[in-house]
């Protein structure tokens, strides 16, 4: 790409030479001024999907052939009709499971050339479990299912974790064994099978390093989902149904899975009355033979990761945009923040994403400007310190959408090893001015006697001041961000 980009400097520039630089002179608006052509913008909430209704319908049919179109070259390309993919009843495994039919029939292949297998470990809902056998079955591939509890219940025993003692202890390696069992499944059924194995991993969970590194759902042999967003996922889904590709009956488990909780499914989430009982967690207990019906709720990914919205929109700005944290936080605040001030005059928020048909399955959801910088410093962490070797090494994939894709031999090449300390400076310097602002509009207030907005902003203040104390990502001899604080609550921080 490098190279690419010196040899259009020179092709071009002579075109270049010949652009002209025209100056004029703009007064900003006033406050009370009416709207004009520069007026403030909207904001779009998700960048990788498009709130107008055509639009976003059309977005959808290009993502979804062009998925089907890159396996289909794949197919061509590696001699092998037949492929192998892991079923949980989640977003993902559906939407690749329905690329792959898709991609069959235009080959005019049989769908039983998709040895599709659904995998029940030890968090595994009975719920998920019937709709990955629907859909398997519905749509008419070779249905499969492999309880991987013994495989998986033998390795901890290997590695002496306390759960095969009967300990229930969920750690990172109880969750790895059983991502890792599942996909060591499948690579050696395509080995025996002489088929490949589909990866069904999304651009969002990519992008947080969520998922099993190396011999877990991190790797395949063409992973179809790699630069799709997990909102966008969902969005295709329903594009899918309200095209009537595959049948109402196929349709109403879709519907289904559309309205599940997003989950790993990784960590039972035991019952209600086993969760008020007293009984101590450290002790044997005979749950080898875990039942699938004891796991009533799912763990969420969300409550872990907090909401992919708010990530992938600092996805979207700080890989597609280049946008610097303090732009980023603004633009995120603008568009999902309940308690940002507002213009006047600024445009109203971007509405909620529907297709043509009306069709929604998009949450209208908003969020404090604490908690918008809060998991924006999550996302800071995860994507530029803890979890680029995991791109470094990923599988082919199609590129798709407006938002790049974060292949090494694409849009994002980026080191293992680097420090994230440049944006979390940037970061603890855009806090800083929030706080500043939320101080110099509390102050306005009071000024103007104001009681509502007073209590709102001293209130906000408060807040992100607490929470940057709270991440201790500051150094105390900063004389501005001491300062702040103080101000922010009225009396000295520090004796």
């Amino acid at each position: 790409r490098d190279a690419t980009w010196a040899n259009n400097a020179r092709d071009h520039a002579q075109r270049l030479a010949n652009i002209q630089s025209l100056l004029f002179n703009f007064s900003k608006p006033q406050i009370d001024t009416p709207p004009t052509l520069l007026a403030y913008r909207r904001v779009p909430k998700r960048p990788y999907v498009p709130s107008d209704p055509k639009t976003l319908a059309q977005r959808c049919y290009e993502v979804f052939n062009i998925q089907v179109s890159g396996l289909i070259q794949r197919i061509r390309s590696s001699g092998i009709n037949k492929l192998v993919l892991g079923i949980s009843g989640g977003l993902d495994s559906t939407h690749a499971l329905l690329v792959c039919c898709r991609a069959l029939d235009t080959l005019k292949l049989p769908r039983t050339n998709i040895y599709a297998y659904t995998m029940p470990a030890f968090a595994t809902s009975t719920k998920t479990k019937e709709y990955a056998t629907r859909l398997m079955k519905t749509l008419q591939v070779e249905a499969n299912e492999i309880d991987v509890r013994p495989s998986c219940h033998q390795m901890l025993k290997d590695l002496g974790h306390p759960y095969a003692q009967g300990i229930r202890k969920y750690d990172v390696t109880f969750e790895n064994v059983q991502a890792g069992e599942r996909t060591n499944h499948l690579f050696r059924i395509a080995n025996h099978r002489n088929a490949f194995v589909v990866g069904t991993g999304d651009l969002s969970e990519l992008a947080m390093g969520w998922c099993t590194y190396g011999v877990g759902d991190h790797m395949s042999h063409y992973s179809v989902n790699a630069s799709l967003s997990k909102s966008l996922i969902q969005c295709v889904i329903q594009w899918v149904i309200d095209s009537t590709f595959f049948g109402d009956s196929v349709n109403s488990v879709l519907s289904s899975i559309l309205a599940l909780e997003i989950s790993p499914e990784l960590v039972p989430q035991h019952s209600i009355d086993e969760e008020e009982d007293d009984e101590d967690e450290t002790q044997p207990q005979d749950i080898s033979t875990t039942s699938l019906d004891m796991h009533s709720a799912l763990q969420s990914t969300e409550a872990a990761l907090g909401p992919y919205d708010l990530h992938d929109f600092q996805l979207y700005h700080a890989t597609r945009r280049g946008l610097r944290p303090a732009k980023a936080a603004f633009l995120a605040c603008f568009a999902w923040a309940n308690d940002f001030p507002r213009h006047p005059h600024a445009m109203p928020v971007e509405p909620q994403p529907s297709l043509s048909s009306g069709s929604s399955v998009l949450k209208d959801r908003n969020f404090s400007i604490v908690q918008i910088f809060s998991f924006q410093r999550i996302f800071f962490r995860r994507f530029f310190l803890t979890t680029q070797f995991k791109r470094t090494c990923v599988p082919n994939a199609p590129k798709v959408g407006d938002g790049s894709s974060l292949s090494p031999r694409g849009d994002w090449r980026a080191p293992s090893d680097s420090s994230w300390r440049p944006w979390e400076r940037a970061w603890i310097k855009t806090m800083s001015w929030a706080l500043e602002s939320s101080i110099r509009l509390r102050d306005q207030s009071s000024s103007s006697e104001d009681t509502l907005d007073y209590h709102k902003y001293n209130q906000l203040a408060l807040d992100l001041a607490d929470f940057l104390e709270s991440t201790n990502g500051f150094d105390l001899d900063d004389d501005k961000v001491v300062s702040l604080l103080d101000e922010a609550r009225g009396r000295p921080l520090y004796l």
